[in-house]
């Protein structure tokens, strides 16, 4: 599980055991995560092993460590004593919704080095930052499109480098490779002297265009512009990246992809593959008088083939510009089978006893199906659960209603 507690909690949950309490339709803990993900598909399964009345075929129990810090019981798992191609996962938190498919991803990495130059005393500088913006989880949230903040400044820069000669300093933005960055910030000298007030407007005309595509997912977005004189800061910024490279860093940020690549067939809204410029970092070495800014992408995809093939774009751009790449924390992901026979069965068992029809629903984000899939050639598979609420958090609740109805269905199912 993964155990949270309140602030003013004194409860040491690595040695003490959970204060369980119930609240109307709500089984909680005191103070922590309550541990129904997963601790409640272990319940179902020690009741389905410990009963010597309830109907069902061979059964294969698998209970895996470490799911929450990156499925490393998954991952590690010898499977080759397993016997069974068709696996009931119960791992999701949203009852009358089967999961049938989830993404894979790798997070890579592009870099892109250079030379420093020393900035013109009567250069000025100008510092953009762009703020307001949703953000969001790049896999959960990433449909519909929104403003990607290193996405939008690099737009606003490469439309700048095509009216005044500019010279790259620093560009910063987004926290996190796996979350759609909500802020960014860019500083560049301008190498010709320039009416300041009529470079604003340009500037402002420029995001206007662009933000009017986004009015609706970012409204609160918004671009601040600030100069100075290279004169009145610190040493370390009297240099910007050298021509080449500021020109190799501005077609980066217009060539490199992101967001949604492909949409899942026979699904309707469901995202298949897609890509997030997660962070800009500059690096600068003043001793030196080197510096360097790396790219870093979180790639989701259902197919193997199609994430690799997002990472290729960015490798080749990448290469092409002079940079580097590396990738790293490469998973796999679990295809929608249209033609499963185990969701057919949930699907008609489902319908027969809620008169009902359950929602089919592939996620953009990670399960252990997707690692299972690898390893069990032709596995046929889908993930249920009952209804759960702010997982994850000391206000976690399990709806216990729900769970004697996910309970009954698992039953009628696996007899079937």
């Amino acid at each position: 599980m993964v155990a949270v507690k309140k602030p003013t909690c004194k409860k040491d949950l690595s040695q003490s055991g959970l204060d369980l309490q119930v609240k109307e339709d709500f089984l909680f803990a005191k103070d922590t995560s309550l541990g129904g993900d997963d601790g409640i598909a272990i319940a179902y399964m020690l009741a389905i092993l410990d009963s010597h009345t309830i109907s069902h075929p061979d059964l294969e129990c698998i209970f895996t460590a470490d799911e929450e810090i990156g499925m490393l019981g998954a991952t590690a798992l010898d499977v080759s004593s397993i016997k069974g191609k068709t696996l009931i996962n119960i791992d999701s938190e949203d009852e009358g919704i089967f999961t049938v498919g989830c993404a894979g991803g790798l997070t890579a990495i592009a870099k892109i080095n250079s030379e420093k130059e020393k900035i013109s005393s009567s250069s000025p500088i100008c510092t953009i930052s762009l703020s307001g913006l949703k953000g969001g989880h790049s896999g959960v949230e990433i449909y519909p499109d929104k403003m990607n903040a290193n996405i939008i400044i690099g737009r606003i820069l490469y439309e700048l480098s095509q009216i005044y000669d500019l010279n790259i300093i620093r560009i910063n933005g987004g926290e996190k490779d796996n979350a759609i960055a909500n802020f960014a910030q860019a500083s560049f000298s301008i190498n010709t002297l320039i009416d300041k007030s009529e470079f604003e407007n340009i500037t402002n005309s420029i995001f206007k265009n662009i933000y009017d595509d986004y009015r609706i997912s970012d409204p609160d977005a918004n671009l601040k512009i600030d100069f100075y004189n290279a004169l009145s800061e610190k040493k370390e910024e009297l240099y910007c990246f050298n021509k080449t490279n500021s020109n190799k860093i501005l077609q980066a940020l217009i060539l490199f992809p992101n967001g949604i690549q492909l949409m899942e067939q026979g699904m309707e809204n469901m995202v298949h593959s897609s890509l997030n410029l997660g962070i800009i970092d500059t690096k600068n070495d003043y001793n030196n008088k080197k510096a360097s800014i790396t790219f870093s992408f979180s790639i989701r995809s259902s197919s193997k083939a199609k994430k690799m093939d997002m990472y290729n774009k960015i490798k080749e751009i990448t290469t092409l510009l002079g940079g580097s790449i590396s990738y790293y924390g490469d998973y796999p992901g679990w295809k929608y089978n249209s033609k499963s026979a185990i969701l057919q069965k949930a699907k008609k068992t489902y319908r027969q006893l809620y008169n009902n029809d359950a929602k089919i629903e592939s996620i953009h984000a990670g399960l252990e199906c997707g690692i299972f899939a690898e390893k069990i050639n032709n596995l046929d598979a889908i993930s249920i659960g009952p209804q759960m609420y702010d997982i994850h958090t000391f206000n976690e609740k399990l709806s216990i209603s729900s769970t004697k109805r996910t309970w009954d269905f698992i039953l009628h199912l696996i007899k079937e």
